[in-house]
């Protein structure tokens, strides 16, 4: 209502405006003459930030001293106070990186909008990292160490020009691609572990404007941004689980604001604050307004798309949960479907790679319906599949994915497949049912990798498949028994639920305690062994396995 109240007032303002320039048309209409900056850009963003970011604080000197020309960076502002959400900090961005100015003022944005060009002489101003994150200001002593903090209001007016009007749009752009000159942008991560957290990338990416997409609050709807005069951390996870810090100020003119519910995008300034840089943690975003939250209360696990929406969006490329009801699969050899002919509506199927999902049981019509991506080598192929299996026909599947065309088709591309990513209604995917991690009924490569429990002393079966060269599984990983050059043959192995596994998501390293038994240098005839060990769970070789074993029995 007050979007169209406010759009009302608009149109009658404009229509007043019409009818006296109607009367009095001897009048020239006023025009708003553009700011001319005199200062010139002569360093980038990011080659500042490079200067002062190891440094608590450092008085920026002159670019060259002699002929006392100064450091000048020009950007387009991309943050605002308008809330009071963001505090007596304004944040500019160029093609190469983004800052922020502390400067102690509210109300910055009356002067400074979004998209609005500007010129700033940093020789004079101080600049260093407050809390890991690299900032602009004054030098100032807190607990006895140099710090920069805010500057005087009349000190960063002194030092800034504003150049022309502000430009009203704001380009979208993926994470990793060039930023545009001379134009707002904001960066989007579909995946908040694309977050990078060192090297110059790190410090670049602080006090960017990023949109983060199919994420949920872990209180949705429970509790409101925040308390009233108390800053609170909330958290939000993408549909991989990763989750980051929103702050929001309990000063704000928005706290008592509820928190969205279900999944959704949020957009603001991506913040840094921690004792210790480079760690994913320590990362805060802060929205600007309400406007940077759009949530549509549907996506998550819980309450999942339904197929009929997931059409209505149109390959919207959105990451999220969606269920609905198998009812059969493409056939063999087409690529592209274009009629109820080309699917396979039954517990047959020729082709594993793939399920017809409805939001009926007896949905015959193709146009009512999407096909589900089986990725090769996923627990959700295995279940899900109707080629070894029919089992799964006409029951209900609950997936994450990405909603993309496939096979011609609406779709659900890009599935992970674990076990935690994906649930058949009355089939029981051994998630809850891996063992009970004794001796005797050890627990399953499928429990360990899904629920990822740390344990000492438990016992843990799997088939050897491999094992990992190096120092990282995932890059390591060597899916057979040839040692051929291999230093680290006889360090670890490989164990999968079965002996065909060969993809990393289905299996777990072990360290080996008895190389000369078990290590595959030693004795390749234990490759495809089935084996069960009893050691601790926790991260070995940058994954979650075995980090540790004092037993093992080789079953078969």
């Amino acid at each position: 209502m007050m979007k169209i109240l406010k759009h009302t007032l608009l149109g009658m303002l404009v229509g007043c405006a019409g009818f006296l320039s109607g009367c009095q048309t001897d009048y020239d209409e006023p025009t708003l003459a553009d700011p001319k900056a005199t200062l010139v850009r002569n360093t980038s963003i990011a080659e500042i930030k490079k200067m002062v970011a190891d440094k608590n604080s450092m008085e920026i000197p002159y670019k060259d001293e002699e002929e006392k020309i100064p450091y000048i960076i020009s950007g387009r502002v991309v943050s605002s106070d308008v809330t009071g959400n963001i505090f007596k900090t304004l944040v500019v961005q160029d093609e190469t990186a983004a800052i922020s100015l502390s400067v102690n003022q509210a109300n910055l944005y009356t002067n400074y909008r979004v998209g609005q060009e500007v010129m700033i002489n940093l020789t004079g101003l101080w600049g260093g990292n407050y809390h890991n994150l690299v900032c602009i200001g004054a030098g100032a002593n807190e607990y006895g160490s140099l710090v920069t903090s805010r500057m005087a209001s009349s000190t960063f007016k002194a030092h800034t020009q504003l150049n022309g009007h502000p430009m009203e749009s704001t380009v979208f752009i993926p994470y990793g691609q060039d930023a545009p000159a001379n134009s707002p942008y904001c960066l989007v991560f579909n995946d908040l572990s694309q977050i990078p957290i060192a090297g110059d990338e790190y410090i670049n990416i602080q006090s960017q404007l990023v949109e983060f997409n199919n994420v949920s609050f872990e209180l949705g709807g429970q509790a409101n941004l925040a308390a009233a005069d108390e800053n609170i951390n909330r958290t939000i996870k993408d549909a991989y689980g990763n989750t980051i810090y929103v702050r929001f100020s309990g000063k704000s003119s928005i706290f008592n604001t509820p928190l969205p519910t279900g999944s959704g995008t949020i957009r603001g300034i991506l913040s840094y604050y921690g004792t210790n840089p480079n760690e994913a943690t320590n990362w805060q975003l802060l929205i600007r307004d309400l406007d940077d939250m759009i949530f549509d209360g549907k996506g998550t696990k819980d309450l999942p798309f339904t197929v009929a929406e997931i059409i209505e969006q149109d390959n919207t490329q959105r990451t999220a949960w969606t269920a609905g009801y198998i009812v059969g699969s493409v056939k063999g050899g087409v690529t592209e479907v274009t009629s109820a002919d080309d699917i396979i509506f039954g517990a047959e199927a020729e082709l594993a790679n793939n399920v017809v999902i409805a939001d009926n049981a007896d949905c015959k019509d193709f146009n009512k319906c999407i096909v589900v991506e089986l990725p090769a080598n996923t627990q959700l192929r295995k279940y899900a599949s109707l080629v070894d299996d029919p089992v799964a026909y006409g029951k209900k599947l609950t997936v994450l994915g990405t909603f993309k065309s496939y096979l011609g088709m609406h779709g659900v591309t890009d599935c992970p497949g674990t076990l935690t990513d994906f649930s058949i209604e009355g089939i029981n995917t051994g998630v809850q049912g891996g063992g009970s991690g004794t001796e005797s009924d050890p627990y399953s490569v499928d429990f360990i990798i899904s629920v990822a429990p740390e344990l000492v002393g438990t016992w843990v079966e799997g088939y050897v498949v491999g094992f990992v060269e190096g120092r990282d599984y995932y890059s390591g990983a060597v899916f057979s028994n040839d040692v051929t050059g291999k230093d680290y043959a006889n360090n670890n192995l490989i164990i999968a639920p079965n002996p065909d596994v060969n993809n990393t998501a289905m299996a777990i390293p072990v360290r080996i305690s008895d190389r000369q038994a078990l290590g595959m240098g030693n004795n390749p005839s234990i490759y495809g062994k089935k084996v069960k060990f009893k050691g601790t769970t926790a991260n070995y070789l940058n994954a979650f396995g075995l980090s540790s074993t004092e037993s093992y029995q080789i079953v078969e």
